[in-house]
Parts: C-alpha cells; sequence; structure tokens
C-alpha cells in the first residue's frame, strides 16, 4: 500500500529511500536522535521536516546547511511511561 508519509531514523537511508520513491514520492521525514553534535549526513537537504530532540541539535543542524523552515524541535520521541519514575526503587539503584 502506497504511504502517506515515510520516517527515517537514519539519514544514511533518506537518499536511498527517495530514488527509489520516483519522482513524487510523499513527504519524508528525518528524525534525529542525537542530543547535541549530529553529523551532517542527519541533514539531507531532500528531507520534507528534520525532528531533533534539543535546541542545540536544531542549531547544529542549521550549521549543516538544513533549512531552518525544515528543523523541528520536539524532544525525544519516546512514550510517556519511560519518563515517569518508577512506583518502587530498583534493587540496583544507589542510595
Amino acid at each position: 500500500y502506497p504511504a502517506a508519509v515515510y520516517v527515517t531514523v537514519h539519514a544514511m537511508y533518506a537518499a536511498g529511500m527517495l530514488r527509489a520513491l520516483g519522482t513524487r514520492p510523499p513527504p519524508l521525514i528525518t528524525v534525529v536522535t542525537d542530543l547535541v553534535s549530529i553529523h551532517a549526513w542527519w541533514c539531507f537537504p531532500q528531507v520534507d521536516y528534520c525532528i531533533v530532540p534539543t535546541a542545540p541539535a536544531k542549531q547544529c543542524a542549521l550549521r549543516h546547511g538544513q533549512a531552518p523552515e525544515k528543523v523541528q524541535v520536539i524532544g525525544l520521541p519516546v512514550p510517556q511511561i519511560f519518563a515517569r519514575r518508577p512506583a518502587t526503587k530498583p534493587p540496583w539503584a544507589p542510595g
């Protein structure tokens, strides 16, 4: 089935995905998980959006030439359950 959008979590695949999808591909989004310094390969200019976790990562993306209107800071895309403190302290926790 054709997709409405494609999401890549490794920018190395963006160029190949776009070639494989042909001349009118659906939007392509890259999700960057590096918190501060990101490699230039994350900033593939043909992606429609580049989602980054922090403001420093955004500044790095802009320095690598990513268009400002394509870079969006949203934090790390993880479920909220991982952000909550556990109800009890795990046995390996100090103190």
